[in-house]
């Protein structure tokens, strides 16, 4: 996997674009809910434009590979480009 320095909030609007709406936001969490799917998913809330963490990479990859949010391959675009391809968005 080529990881690109992937940003919060990159990630964050990754998950705006699936569906995701940010719900709560404190110091220390962002919560963001898919309310189709009755999913949530948590960042820190100071995260902005600092780098992401690899294993809240990996939790949130985890959550949207793993619930059929995004293919694997699709992930990977994001990581290497830092956004989705132009067509799943």
């Amino acid at each position: 996997m080529k990881r690109n320095h992937i940003t919060y909030r990159q990630l964050e609007d990754l998950l705006v674009q699936l569906g995701f709406v940010e719900t709560s936001r404190d110091d220390k969490v962002a919560v963001f809910q898919h309310f189709a799917a009755d999913s949530l998913i948590f960042l820190p809330g100071k995260g902005g434009d600092r780098e992401a963490r690899t294993a809240d990479v990996m939790s949130v990859e985890t959550h949207l590979v793993g619930w059929g949010y995004l293919e694997e391959a699709d992930f990977e675009a994001f990581l290497e480009h830092g956004a989705l391809p132009a067509a799943k968005r």
